[in-house]
């Protein structure tokens, strides 16, 4: 069954072993690192960006919004992260990973000799499909389970509904994802919803940015395919 892209949500999240507690004293160089990465592709005005010291040290944060607000980078002492909403388009999901690979070059000035530990993205994802809500949950029937015994009739039930949820990975290569798709239930958003959730540890197979987001790319369609659903590229037609 063929689906497209409709809306999604991107999260990237990166843990550091220790703190970098240098970077609460370096507050002026770290906020020029930010804004001269991000100016250089994007509108950034000091508007943008937000100090947040708090009462504790693990409040220390600085923050860059993008794109009225719909796009979020945060550095802390012990972690940065990115998270980005309303991507309508796979050119808004592209901006979106231009926008991670600009945090790390950010990051690798602002945190010189920090270790990374885990890598973490989520992509959920709300997606069209030609025959409507009716063809994703007639796609889902033929993978419910038949031998749990629940069914039409089970404790009076008049509907039932399965998703298909897991988790898949390679301890020996440092990955693991945990996923789950399912009808969604916003229908004027997207007729089919998922999330994919990648964690990798550093000293994996994969390691880089570019790696890693090949990898997830992999797995989200192979998952997806696995489950009924093909994948399809937006174009002048089918993107909305």
């Amino acid at each position: 069954m063929e689906i497209w892209h409709s809306r999604a949500q991107l999260s990237y999240d990166v843990e550091l072993l220790v703190p970098m507690f240098g970077l609460a004293s370096t507050t002026v160089q770290n906020i020029e690192i930010l804004y001269s990465t991000f100016s250089k592709r994007f509108p950034v005005t000091l508007a943008n960006i937000q100090v947040g010291t708090g009462t504790t040290i693990n409040e220390y944060v600085i923050k860059l919004t993008l794109f009225n607000g719909l796009g979020t980078i945060e550095v802390r002492l012990d972690s940065y992260h990115a998270h980005f909403n309303n991507l309508i388009s796979d050119q808004d999901v592209e901006v979106a990973v231009e926008c991670l690979s600009l945090l790390e070059s950010a990051a690798s000035s602002l945190l010189k000799s920090a270790v990374r530990t885990r890598t973490k993205a989520v992509l959920a994802s709300w997606y069209s499909c030609e025959g409507g809500i009716d063809a994703v949950r007639a796609n889902f029937s033929r993978h419910s389970p038949k031998d749990i015994g629940i069914e039409v009739g089970f404790e009076a039930a008049s509907e039932i509904q399965f998703s298909i949820n897991g988790s898949v990975g390679n301890p020996e290569e440092l990955w693991s994802m945990i996923f789950i798709i399912e009808p969604s239930t916003i229908e004027n958003v997207g007729h089919l919803f998922s999330r994919f959730e990648g964690r990798y540890l550093q000293g994996g197979k994969y390691n880089t940015l570019d790696e890693r987001r090949t990898h997830f790319n992999q797995l989200h369609h192979a998952l997806l395919k696995a489950s009924g659903f093909e994948l399809q590229i937006n174009d002048s037609a089918n993107g909305e």
